[in-house]
C-alpha cells in the first residue's frame, strides 16, 4: 500500500509538474512573440521601413 500511494504521489507531482512547465512554456513564447510584433512595429508609421535589397532614399 505505501508502494503504491508513493507511485500515485509520484506521478500526481510529475503531473502537476508537467502541467506547471507546459504554462511556464506557452508564457515564454506569448512574452517572445509579443516582444518580436513589438520590435517589428515601427515608431512612426509614415516613414516605411526599407526591405532587404531596397535602396534608402535620401
Amino acid at each position: 500500500m505505501p508502494l503504491l500511494l508513493a507511485t500515485i504521489g509520484a506521478a500526481g507531482a510529475l503531473a502537476v509538474g508537467g502541467v506547471a512547465a507546459a504554462v511556464l512554456i506557452l508564457v515564454t513564447g506569448v512574452l517572445v512573440f509579443a516582444l518580436q510584433r513589438q520590435r517589428r512595429r515601427p515608431r512612426n508609421p509614415s516613414v516605411s521601413i526599407p526591405q532587404a535589397g531596397e535602396r534608402q532614399k535620401s
